[in-house]
């Protein structure tokens, strides 16, 4: 299956089993040069006929491309392409394009072809557009994908009314922001971004009603949070406090009345206001939320009178942070003063950048985790589940159009709303079945299955956990198809990133889902299945070790 010596396809002696995205691209760079030819003409074209505007053209060019890498010295790795900060340089070379067809043009006049000069010009000039209009239609062919809004439907309707909803960064909130604004959905929710929430601006846009939304409870006011005030709280211990929790409204009250006591002096003379110890903890009146009915029936034996945030810290015991940013003491602000009146909830990447830890009173109700008064029994984060709540909003209240479309183009990026969403159905078939409702787990996990199938969006590490709940619910056959079906597709995609990558995080993710399927296959008792994921392991490790002594 390996070729020493691969040429584009890569690994593949042939298009079986050639993961899409690598068909799709197998060939590709034979036409770039095209354009690239044809902007040299026009480049040397205008040198020629007009020096003076060629000056001006070429600095344009200069300025808005190769001088602004230099100025901006960008990193390597970006969440997203940047591409467009040297579209004026594009620009320029599109005009050295354009004058190709008269440089053309006026060589075949040269050779008094006048009568043909107009329609080989014209075609010349065209073939550059309409090779990478052929090349790259469906690469950029968006027509039968809908997960952009519907993913963004689906977080909101993971939120009960009148609810705040934390989330991380631009992709995974512009979305929220379309469907309230433009399509009018969910208005009651108020979507809070916390890159934004670092920003006295922000705050006090949060601290005003917008929409249907009413305006947040905060005990600490503008004097507490404008610009240069407690940007950042340093975390150091107090000798008073070492090993004891302290209570947050106390705390809070410090920040409010600005207690010199409190701050820690600067080399440069300012003071940094302190958080005196790595654990801060919040009383619960428990018999009133008991009373409010927002605790789920299968989770309400384990309320606590006493949430404790703790900070972060390493495997070795160490803060992972010693700093509180400005918008995190507003969110404990928010937590403190909101007295449950509203459901507050997170998306995993604005909980998982908190400097403290939220996860064992977290529950999911859907795409997004509410901030409950609730101990996780399990001493782990974010695996309580509300799983009649849950169940009723994937059921009734989300949609996954375009999915289920082979012919929809569902690139790499994209795939990682795809991926959220399998694990949505797995988390809540997991949950299911440690309740004993195999019926409805399984109803999940075909839900999941039909809604996203592989022949549209290919497997991806999230989509083991329907084969782990295909074994607990007793379907092995199902659960053993469906993991050779992975480990076929895992090895494939491992043998393309080995020819082309001495290390990617692609590489890794997808060596470690052939590990954890071979683990599964052979605590099912399904040996001969698991013999082959080794197998196909062995043989990868045999080409990583060779390409790391010929490295």
């Amino acid at each position: 299956m390996v070729r020493q010596n691969a040429d584009w396809i890569g690994p593949f002696e042939s298009d079986e089993g050639v993961p899409q995205t690598i068909r799709d691209n197998k060939g590709r760079n034979q036409y770039f040069m095209i354009p690239l030819l044809l902007g040299l003409i026009g480049f040397f074209f205008q040198f020629n006929r007009d020096p003076k505007r060629f000056a001006a053209t070429l600095m344009l060019f200069i300025l808005t491309g190769l001088a602004l890498v230099i100025y901006l010295n960008s990193p390597p790795i970006e969440p997203r392409e940047r591409d467009y900060i040297y579209v004026g340089s594009y620009y320029v070379f599109a005009f050295w394009i354009g004058f190709s067809v008269l440089a053309i043009g006026n060589a075949l006049l040269k050779r008094k072809a006048a009568k043909s000069v107009v329609i080989a010009s014209i075609a010349i000039g065209m073939l550059a557009p309409f090779i990478l209009a052929k090349e790259n239609w469906d690469d950029h062919d968006r027509s039968g994908r809908y997960l952009s809004v519907d993913s963004a439907r689906n977080f909101l309707a993971s939120c009960a009314p009148n609810a705040i909803l934390f989330t991380g960064g631009d992709n995974d909130t512009f979305p929220l922001w379309y469907i309230q604004e433009v399509e009018g959905f969910r208005t009651d929710v108020r979507v809070v971004v916390m890159s934004y929430y670092e920003t006295d601006w922000y705050i006090d846009q949060t601290a005003t009603k917008m929409n249907d939304s009413e305006a947040f409870p905060y005990s600490l006011d503008i004097e507490n949070y404008r610009e240069g005030t407690n940007d950042a709280l340093y975390v150091s211990e107090m000798a008073q406090f070492v090993g004891q929790a302290v209570d947050l409204n106390d705390y809070l009250d410090v920040i409010k009345r600005d207690v010199e006591a409190f701050k820690i002096p600067m080399q440069s003379g300012d003071k940094i206001m302190r958080v005196p110890t790595d654990i801060l903890k919040l009383e619960v009146d428990t018999a009133k939320v008991l009373d409010m009915g927002i605790i789920p029936n299968n989770l309400r034996e384990y309320i606590t009178p006493t949430m404790f945030f703790a900070l972060k810290k390493d495997r070795n015991g160490e803060l992972q942070s010693r700093i509180l940013t400005k918008g995190q003491m507003m969110l404990l602000d928010l937590i403190a003063n909101n007295n449950w009146e509203r459901p507050i909830y997170f998306n995993y990447t604005s909980v998982s950048g908190l400097s403290f830890n939220l996860d064992p009173y977290l529950v999911q109700e859907g795409m997004a985790y509410r901030l409950l008064p609730i101990m996780n029994p399990n001493g782990r984060g974010r695996d309580q589940v509300n799983t009649d709540l849950m169940y009723k909003n994937i059921t009734e209240e989300m949609r996954f159009r375009g999915l289920d479309d082979p012919g929809a183009n569902l690139n790499e990026d994209y795939r990682g709303f795809i991926q959220n969403h399998r694990s949505m159905f797995t988390t809540l078939s997991d949950a299911l079945i440690q309740e004993g409702d195999t019926a409805r787990a399984k109803e999940m996990l075909d839900m999941g299955m039909e809604k996203m199938p592989a022949e549209a969006a290919p497997y991806d590490v999230s989509s083991i956990g329907f084969v782990q709940g295909y074994f607990d619910i007793g379907e092995p056959d199902k659960a053993t198809k469906m993991a050779m079906e992975m480990a076929s597709q895992f090895d494939s995609e491992v043998s393309y990133l080995q020819d082309r990558y001495r290390y990617n995080r692609e590489l890794s993710i997808k060596l470690q889902g052939l590990r954890y399927l071979e683990a599964l296959l052979s605590s099912n008792g399904k040996l001969e299945e698991a013999e082959k994921v080794r197998l196909m392991l062995e043989a990868q490790n045999i080409r990583s070790e060779a390409d790391r002594r010929n490295f």
